[in-house]
């Protein structure tokens, strides 16, 4: 699939961005560590609301628990906005639940291809992870400061194996300026609806397109002698994202964190429903 390497067109995203809060503070940097670093220290100078930091290339990328996210120069989006919600810390697993309701969105609106959701923080598409979600936050109190999701979604690149991207599942390229304005005018309606009544359909929307749900898992929580395991069906998400597992006693268990497995997935089969 051939496709021609060319910068993001700030000027046609301003323009789709438009009327959202991601429109007054766009930050471009080609080659950066890493676009939450630099939103980081835009939260510190004091940075509006909104404020969204893009690059092409990042040499330090990274998901959860520190690893890595790969992507090639020029053909996938690599983002993270700059927040300062009215929401308290224990609500703060909206943002990332709203975020992946965004992509969700703005993927199956743009390819008609659906994406799913790997708790807490994975974008999967046909059994196969397409991206992640990170974010971070600074809190006084127990309110939330500011907070930084940050974003790496394959577009038109995956390094192969166990990832995709949306331009192999479609069977296209895919340009990456509409789909980043979508999910962002998305992510500006989610993000005044998490303090209405409309958050529980932010939460059932997240749920519908969740990859565990009535699944068998594995969960791993902890290292070396403080290692635990967890393995049961499950349920979904409680009113503060932690994830619900019934394991075969019948005992529900409420995980906060941890690194999540699919019972089955070993020959990929499952993966694919």
């Amino acid at each position: 699939m051939e496709q021609t390497l060319s910068r993001l067109d700030l000027t046609l995203l301003e323009r789709l961005l438009s009327g959202t809060i991601f429109c007054n503070n766009i930050v471009y940097q080609e080659i950066t560590g890493s676009t939450n670093q630099v939103a980081k220290r835009l939260a510190e100078a004091g940075a509006v609301h909104g404020s969204l930091v893009i690059s092409e290339e990042q040499r330090a990328g990274r998901g959860r628990m520190g690893r890595k996210w790969l992507s090639a120069p020029y053909r996938n989006l690599l983002f993270s906005v700059l927040l300062r919600p009215r929401l308290y810390t224990k609500d703060s697993f909206l943002l990332t639940v709203s975020m992946a309701v965004s992509i969700f969105d703005a993927v199956l609106g743009i390819t008609g291809r659906e994406a799913r959701i790997k708790w807490p923080n994975d974008i999967y598409m046909e059994g196969r992870k397409a991206g992640g979600i990170l974010t971070e936050l600074s809190a006084q109190g127990r309110m939330v400061s500011w907070a930084v999701v940050g974003v790496g979604l394959n577009v038109n690149w995956t390094p192969g194996g166990e990832f995709a991207s949306i331009s192999e599942i479609v069977g296209r390229s895919v340009n990456r300026e509409p789909l980043l304005g979508e999910i962002l005018k998305r992510y500006d309606y989610y993000l005044e609806a998490i303090g209405t009544q409309k958050r529980g359909e932010i939460l059932e929307r997240y749920e519908s397109n969740s990859l565990l749900k009535g699944k068998e898992v594995l969960i791993q929580q902890g290292q070396g002698a403080e290692q635990g395991l967890i393995k049961g069906k499950a349920l979904g998400i409680d009113s503060e994202g932690a994830l619900l597992v019934e394991d075969n006693s019948g005992q529900i268990h409420r995980v906060s964190f941890g690194d999540v497995s699919v019972v089955g997935w070993e020959n990929n089969e499952e993966a694919r429903t």
